[in-house]
C-alpha cells in the first residue's frame, strides 16, 4: 500500500531506486519496501503518460482502478499525479 509516508522516502531520494538500495535506511525500507517502490514508479510513469494524453481510456481506467487499489487513500493519488506533473520520475 502506497501511503504518505512511502511518497516521503520516494522523494527523499528524488525518485532514485539506486540511491535508495544504497543508503536507505532500515526504517525507510519498512516504510517503501523495495517491491513497492517499483510500484510506485510504475504508477507515475503511468499518471505522466495518462497525463500526456499518450494513453487510451481504457488504460487511464486501469490506472484509476490501481490507484484505488494500491493507495491508501486520495491524499496520495493527489501527491502522485502532482509528482507525474513535475516530470519526478526517472
Amino acid at each position: 500500500m502506497i501511503t504518505p509516508a512511502a511518497i516521503q522516502v520516494y522523494q527523499e531520494f528524488n525518485g532514485d531506486p539506486g540511491g535508495f538500495a544504497r543508503s536507505g535506511t532500515r526504517a525507510q525500507r519498512d516504510v517503501l519496501p523495495e517491491g513497492e517502490w517499483g510500484l510506485l514508479l510504475d504508477i507515475i510513469q503511468d499518471l505522466h503518460l495518462v497525463q500526456q494524453g499518450l494513453a487510451s481510456a481504457s488504460y487511464a481506467d486501469r490506472l484509476e482502478q490501481r490507484l484505488r487499489v494500491h493507495c491508501s487513500g486520495p491524499e496520495v493519488i493527489s501527491a502522485l499525479t502532482g509528482l507525474a506533473k513535475a516530470n519526478a520520475h526517472p
